[in-house]
């Protein structure tokens, strides 16, 4: 009678297409910061946050840690701002007004309406995900753009050269397409396994007007590290819905 229920309940949740699984009991259910908690021991952990925004990764991080070490990254003017202000009496935190790229160069920003969706690319007008945004926001794919301001950038080798970094925890990377450069200019932290884990977004659809892949990102790993996790934000394939992006998690070799 109970495996009867169980497949009557099952089926009902289906048509409302919520999809259920039994997870074998020796599972272990973990998320990232779950793995964080377990494989860094340091209640003083130095991580480095490219793509702060308004700090919620931050916010994440120090729910996680103590007193984490923590160099945010957030070329945006505006939203620099507001998360120096935010962030202003903890002396833990540093927060940096630039981007971080391949190497020194000064880069156009495309600021948008949702500040979270700023990139150094473009965005693709004609998209289902333009579409459904601007609608969001009361706009037009036109308008979803407000701006374009010019952001001075420089390379995470060099950065860390400057302020004397030899170690990072983790390394989280969200820059709406640019991920590959990013990690293009940390050559030398990646050959020589400075970093412990790299949490990076992988966008596959074709929101900007660079469409990234698995390889992208591993290319640039040069075999030091390998993949550890995958988070799905939302939807699991192009057909599925308007947007297919992952939240990847590299660990060193």
């Amino acid at each position: 009678m109970i495996k009867i229920i169980k497949k009557y309940i099952r089926k009902t949740l289906e048509t409302f297409g919520i999809e259920v699984r039994i997870k074998p009991k020796f599972s272990k259910v973990m998320n990232y910061d779950d793995i964080y908690r377990s494989k860094i021991l340091s209640d003083k952990p130095t991580i480095i946050d490219v793509g702060a925004n308004k700090g919620q990764s931050i916010d994440r991080f120090c729910r996680i840690f103590k007193l984490p070490e923590i160099f945010a990254f957030e070329p945006n003017p505006e939203v620099f701002k507001v998360a120096l202000d935010k962030y202003k009496n903890f002396k833990n935190i540093r927060f940096n007004n630039q981007g971080i790229a391949k190497n020194d160069c000064i880069i156009p920003l495309n600021v948008t309406i949702n500040t979270g969706n700023s990139s150094f690319h473009g965005l693709r007008k004609d998209s289902e995900w333009m579409k459904i945004r601007s609608k969001q926001f009361n706009t037009t794919p036109d308008n979803y753009i407000t701006e374009t301001v010019e952001v001075k950038c420089t390379s995470l080798d060099k950065y860390c050269e400057l302020n004397k970094i030899e170690n990072i925890d983790i390394l989280k990377i969200d820059t709406q397409g640019y991920e590959d450069e990013v990690l293009s200019g940390a050559t030398h932290l990646i050959k020589n396994k400075k970093i412990k884990f790299i949490e990076v977004e992988i966008m596959f659809d074709e929101v900007y007007t660079k469409t990234m892949s698995f390889f992208d990102i591993e290319d640039k790993l040069m075999n030091n590290y390998k993949l550890y996790g995958i988070d799905y934000q939302g939807f699991k394939n192009l057909s599925e819905g308007y947007m297919f992006a992952v939240d990847a998690l590299y660990i060193r070799k």
